[in-house]
């Protein structure tokens, strides 16, 4: 017996795409899922610009375009939390994560601090879940 298993198309991987062009992408290549960048990284010059946490309008068309494409959103990011990252100032794009549809967020932690670094990942966690969204570090 041979289980069926979900693609998604990560942002990764086509990093010039905004996120309505992923969700096109990701549908013409019979994925059913996207994990996307809700805002471009500085260090990915060939990102477009958009914006999916200061915009409400463009999570908005995103959604339109997710449910019209019948896609899925497994992952949202980038979350990152450094040394001197409070874990509440990622609650606006926890909160974007999750009117997209994202089922989680993806965390990277770049604190040599074990003690903080433990602290933090926690309070970063009990935020997403407030939203409904689950943890990936």
């Amino acid at each position: 017996m041979s289980a069926s298993r979900a693609l998604a198309l990560d942002h990764l991987t086509a990093v010039d795409a905004t996120p309505g062009e992923l969700l096109d992408l990701a549908a013409g290549a019979g994925c059913q899922a996207v994990s996307l960048f809700l805002r471009p990284l500085p260090v990915l010059s060939d990102m477009p610009a958009f914006d999916l946490v200061g915009d409400a309008a463009a999570r908005a068309a995103f959604r339109r375009r997710r449910d019209a494409l019948g896609l899925r959103v497994d992952l949202a990011y980038p979350f990152t939390l450094a040394g001197s990252t409070d874990p509440e100032t990622l609650v606006p794009a926890l909160a974007a994560a999750a009117e997209v549809g994202a089922a989680g967020v993806n965390v990277l932690v770049y604190d040599r601090d074990a003690g903080r670094r433990v602290e933090r990942l926690a309070r970063l966690c009990a935020l997403a879940a407030d939203h409904g969204l689950s943890t990936v570090v």
